[in-house]
C-alpha cells in the first residue's frame, strides 16, 4: 500500500512539474517561451510559443503567439478563428503596452497593432463567446 502511496506521488510530482508553466500564481503570460494563462496583462509580453487559453461556451479559445510571426486565435478544433497576417514577418512577442495598444513586435520593429492605444482596460482576455478584448475594446469576433 506504501509502494502504491509513493508511487502515486512521485506520478503527480512528475505531471506538476510538466505542466507547471501553465499555472504561475499571476494569471499572466509575461513567462517564458511555452507559457499559457488566461490573460495578459497591460505591460505583459506574450512570447512566441506562448498563449492566452480560456473556456468558452464552444468548449474553449486559444491566443497563440506563433514562431512563424503570426498572432492567431484557435478554436476547440484548432480551426482558425482570426490571425493577424504576420506570418514570415519575424515577429516574436505581443506586447500590450501600458498605453493599451497590443503589438506585434519583430526585433526591427512593430508589425501589426490593434490600434487601441488610450482604451480602458486591464488586460487581454478571452471571454466565454470566444472573442478577444484589449481592455475594453472587442478585437474579434466570436470563435468555437
Amino acid at each position: 500500500m506504501q509502494r502504491g502511496r509513493t508511487a502515486a506521488a512521485a506520478l503527480a510530482l512528475a505531471v506538476t512539474s510538466l505542466l507547471g508553466f501553465a499555472g504561475t500564481s499571476s494569471a499572466d503570460a509575461t513567462g517564458a517561451t511555452g507559457a499559457t494563462s488566461d490573460h495578459l496583462n497591460r505591460g505583459s509580453t506574450l512570447w512566441a510559443g506562448s498563449q492566452i487559453e480560456s473556456s468558452t461556451r464552444y468548449g474553449y479559445a486559444r491566443l497563440v503567439m506563433q514562431t512563424d510571426g503570426n498572432l492567431v486565435l484557435y478554436g476547440s478544433n484548432w480551426g482558425v478563428c482570426w490571425a493577424s497576417h504576420t506570418y514570415g514577418s519575424g515577429g516574436n512577442r505581443a506586447v500590450y503596452q501600458p498605453d493599451g495598444n497590443f503589438v506585434v513586435y519583430s526585433n526591427k520593429g512593430d508589425v501589426w497593432a490593434s490600434h487601441t492605444m488610450g482604451s480602458a482596460g486591464t488586460n487581454v482576455n478571452i471571454n466565454w463567446n470566444g472573442e478577444v478584448w484589449v481592455g475594453v475594446t472587442r478585437l474579434t469576433g466570436a470563435c468555437g
